[in-house]
């Protein structure tokens, strides 16, 4: 008869070492994700096409429409992707995303939440110091630099949810993205702690 025994040092080692190697793993491709993805929310959700309504004296955009168009860049330069550390535990991989600073912060709060009037969640804008807001109309592209040629006086002002951050940051494709990501770490972890066995 014969028996066969295994010496499980070799595995016991590997799989001892395989949690910090999986942390590791996992912790560089969240970052890289968190990083590639805010770029690529940039691109998407703050470049979007013109599609003023030109009949309208305000030039307002259709409440359906996505994304925001880049005048000013106070909402893209407060959005910052920070990825986290390279860790040894895999309970603490973390990478964080978002809008980070002052007045930008404030303003893409308002067009992803957008206010009651289109269905939102904040209150509409009303004047804080005046009867009225005063809104400049501006020649031509209604852009900043070119010459007003009137104002308009509002009560109120209501802006549809339309930045779509928290949309494309869980949009099933993304997520699929980031569990083939995981997964891959994992498979590299496993196969370095392999190598150590």
């Amino acid at each position: 008869m014969i028996t066969i025994t295994v010496d499980d040092r070799a595995i016991r080692k590997a799989f001892a070492a395989a949690p910090v190697l999986l942390a590791r793993e996992l912790s560089r491709e969240v970052a890289v994700f968190v990083t590639k993805t805010t770029s690529e929310f940039q691109k998407v959700g703050l470049r979007a096409k013109d599609d003023r309504n030109r009949g309208d004296f305000l030039l307002r955009r259709p409440p359906s429409s996505m994304g925001l168009r880049r005048v000013t860049g106070q909402i893209a330069s407060s959005l910052i992707a920070a990825p986290g550390p390279v860790v040894s535990e895999i309970g603490k991989v973390r990478s964080q995303t978002g809008f980070v600073t002052g007045r930008g912060a404030r303003i893409a709060r308002v067009h992803e939440l957008g206010t009651i009037r289109y269905g939102g969640t904040l209150p509409d804008i009303v004047p804080k110091r005046a009867k009225y807001l005063a809104i400049p109309i501006r020649g031509g592209k209604a852009a900043r630099g070119t010459k007003v040629s009137g104002i308009v006086k509002l009560l109120k002002v209501g802006i549809p949810p339309r930045l779509g951050f928290v949309k494309f940051w869980t949009a099933p494709a993304k997520v699929k993205e980031l569990n083939g990501r995981a997964v891959a770490a994992a498979r590299r972890a496993l196969a370095k702690a392999a190598k150590r066995g």
